[in-house]
């Protein structure tokens, strides 16, 4: 069984870009790309992890129309639940609050390894009719002082979806900042293909383009060439990561490739700039 995702990512391109790529060197240019090969690797694993957290919470509610729980749990936050049940209508549920998961300063996490803080906040409107097995809901995500790791992330999710169709997270006012406080923003359109068995989520497939500014204050975008698949299958993985997949990077009007692997589970990527490959960890 697959269900199809789509992100839409959205922010403001504030800067331009002053270099020239011929008045770049080899070096600056892999400095260039791996810059934004990081920033990259953030949004979309960022992305993913959210909406396995988010949607973990609302099944342990009882809510799980349309969506599916991900990965493990290795933090326990606290999980402040305020909604309604409305059962007035004729076999139909409506399901309409609020969910906020706050990690705190990070205590609530046992994995050194992985760490949270800050909060989830999840506004959602679910509407279930059982009578023709149908569903649509719409939820808002606010991520409040999140930080993960030594990262902190900014931004509001818009989710909605219904039978049939897509699920689409549509993402504003996002922004990275990293320990050294310089900051990533984007915007952009991602696909997920999530494929399940006997009601567990097996691996993501994810496909679309990212524009945005990276933190040396470049234009980039990246695009998938070949889908990028997110394994859950991968004991000797924290958390699901880009196992195999290729993107294609561009900053300024120079091309390099990001390739995620052939399947095997580590937390490598190679990217490739002017014919040369890196070997790089996410």
């Amino acid at each position: 069984m697959k269900t199809i995702i789509t992100v839409t990512i959205a922010s403001c391109l504030l800067l331009n870009c002053t270099e020239k790529d011929y008045q770049l060197s080899s070096e600056q240019l892999y400095q260039r790309a791996y810059s934004a090969s990081t920033d990259n690797n953030q949004i979309i694993t960022t992305t993913e992890e959210i909406l396995d957290l988010t949607a973990n919470v609302l099944i342990d509610a009882g809510i799980s129309n349309g969506r599916v729980n991900g990965s493990g749990r290795p933090c326990n936050p606290a999980v402040d639940n305020s909604y309604l049940i409305d059962k007035s209508h004729y076999d139909t549920l409506l399901y309409i609050g609020t969910m906020t998961l706050d990690y705190g300063n990070g205590d609530v996490c046992q994995d050194a390894n992985y760490n949270r803080k800050g909060q989830i906040i999840d506004d959602f409107e679910y509407i279930v009719n059982y009578k023709k097995e149908i569903f649509q809901y719409k939820e808002t995500i606010t991520l409040r002082g999140f930080k993960k790791d030594s990262v902190l992330i900014d931004g509001e999710f818009l989710i909605t979806s219904s039978t049939g169709n897509s699920i689409t997270v549509e993402a504003t006012k996002t922004k990275v900042t990293y320990a050294n406080n310089k900051s990533a923003y984007w915007e952009g359109t991602l696909n997920f293909i999530m494929t399940r068995e006997n009601g567990e989520t097996k691996s993501n497939t994810i496909t679309g383009t990212i524009n945005g500014i990276t933190k040396r204050n470049e234009i980039f975008s990246a695009s998938t060439t070949t889908p990028v698949i997110f394994s859950y299958d991968c004991s000797d993985l924290q958390m699901p990561k880009p196992v195999s997949g290729t993107m294609i990077l561009t900053v300024n009007n120079t091309k390099s490739e990001v390739n995620y692997g052939d399947g095997t589970c580590d937390n490598q990527f190679t990217l490739r700039v002017n014919g040369k490959d890196h070997k790089l960890e996410l």
